[in-house]
């Protein structure tokens, strides 16, 4: 079938990936902007996958990571066309000289300043994503890719037959466009399904609370927690209160990775901590008793608002069952924490 013949042609126009061969015929260069998304979708994989990989060492390393993964398989295209087009649209107001500017291989002030600007923001969005960042890299990348397809079908292509290079790929019609639209709306959609309603399910979970008072919600602001509490307390429309002393402790470079693998990789390190986990902290970590005054100082500084709801991370809570119920850790750590129960603070 036609539609199944562009996608190793939108492979080669829009990456250095190889897969075999580089002649195609012109239809399978026309069906090559249907596949624009789903190239995009398998760059974002990577990049989401070295982003998950590099996420227990720093989250800013992981996000370079990811981004640099992604120029790399690329082979900067995107990050060239920026620079041209910023050159060419800040340097020039007439029509001749900008299509000059365009085809100029050297960058500009316009150009760089885009490029510092285009890296620092994707890097940045990566951090403040975090755990939401590797299906965030897929699906961007994907519909990013989606909306070049319509163009090239609405809008005339302006460069001259003699010196275009893309002239083939960009012959494309209505159909390839609805064809890559279809593929990144399904993408979407199954993220919705499969991810985020995932979290909205967890809130409904916990909308057994609405037959219960609830004036205040709080959470940690990071997503496994807030996004869940931010979805009840609009549910349960009441105000919702956003605290970092609520996060889980920190598990420095061990953050992320299974005991498992710790234990493989750094044995000696684990051991020792293993043996003094009640005073040392984790490489680049946090000791428990920095965790604990963390949460106490929370604790001490919460009013009497009416009912309350926390969305609390397992460690939390563990800190709660210390300080309100009175255990030691080895029996707070014994005892284990249900996941999206519903419980008393410090039960």
């Amino acid at each position: 079938m036609r539609v199944f013949g562009g996608w190793r042609a939108a492979f080669t126009f829009l990456t250095v990936i190889p897969v075999g061969g580089t002649q195609y015929s012109e239809a399978a260069w026309r069906w090559a902007a249907a596949w624009f998304p789903f190239v995009g979708a398998i760059v974002g994989a990577a990049g989401a996958g070295v982003f998950v990989l590099l996420r227990p060492t720093d989250i800013w390393v992981a996000a370079i990571g990811a981004m640099t993964l992604t120029i790399v398989l690329t082979g900067a295209f995107h990050e060239d066309g920026l620079a041209d087009s910023a050159d060419a649209l800040g340097g020039s107001f007439d029509r001749e000289k900008l299509f000059a500017i365009l085809k100029d291989s050297r960058v500009g002030t316009y150009g760089a300043l885009a490029l510092v600007l285009s890296v620092s923001l994707r890097a940045a969005s990566l951090v403040a994503l975090d755990s939401a960042a590797p299906l965030a890299l897929i699906f961007v990348h994907a519909a990013a890719r989606t909306t070049p397809v319509w163009m090239m079908a609405g809008v005339p292509y302006v460069t001259s037959r003699d010196t275009s290079k893309s002239r083939p790929v960009v012959r494309t019609g209505w159909i390839h466009a609805a064809f890559a639209t279809a593929f990144a709306f399904g993408l979407g959609c199954f993220f919705v399904l499969t991810g985020s309603l995932s979290v909205r399910t967890a809130a409904r979970a916990l909308a057994a609370l609405k037959g219960q008072p609830v004036d205040l919600v709080w959470s940690s602001d990071l997503p496994r927690c807030h996004r869940p509490a931010e979805i009840l307390a609009r549910d349960l429309r009441v105000p919702l209160r956003v605290d970092p002393a609520l996060r889980e402790i920190s598990m420095g470079q061990w953050e992320g990775r299974t005991w498992d693998d710790i234990a493989r990789r750094e044995s000696g390190e684990y051991q020792r901590w293993m043996k003094r986990w009640r005073t040392d902290a984790p490489p680049s970590g946090e000791t428990l008793v920095a965790f604990e005054l963390r949460v106490r100082n929370w604790i001490d500084g919460v009013r009497a608002e009416g009912p309350q709801l926390l969305i609390a991370h397992a460690g939390v809570v563990r800190v709660l069952r210390v300080v309100l119920a009175g255990l030691d850790w080895d029996a707070a750590m014994n005892r284990p924490v249900p996941h999206l129960a519903l419980q008393p603070a410090g039960a």
